[in-house]
């Protein structure tokens, strides 16, 4: 019996999600949270994404200010929005530290 596998999810910054883009991994922080709707704005400095929750577990998780890692579909339209799959805290996360080895990592290809 063959598993079928998900595709992975590319990294990206909100500005380069692009609609060819199927599942996308982004870090960010929640800026706006809409509790009634189970969306949330994340804005990880190049741009901001409207990420939408199934899961009301995961979606109360969420707090206003916070660093958050996404993995989700894309929805395609106007503007960027994930269908999120899979939230994570990173709160623990410096992102001074994390932009600037992607900086360094982005040099060197």
């Amino acid at each position: 019996m063959e598993r079928k596998r998900r595709l992975p999810a590319v990294e990206r910054q909100i500005k380069d999600i692009s609609p060819e883009d199927f599942r996308v991994r982004i870090n960010g922080v929640v800026v706006d949270i809409h509790r009634d709707t189970y969306m949330a704005m994340v804005d990880d400095g190049t741009g901001r994404a409207i990420v939408q929750f199934i899961d009301p577990e995961v979606f109360g998780m969420l707090k206003e200010g916070g660093s958050v890692r996404i993995i989700g579909k894309v929805v395609p339209g106007d503007e960027t929005m994930i269908d999120v799959e899979v939230a994570q805290d990173m709160s623990k996360l410096d992102f001074g530290l994390f932009n600037r080895a992607r900086y360094v990592a982005e040099s060197l290809r």
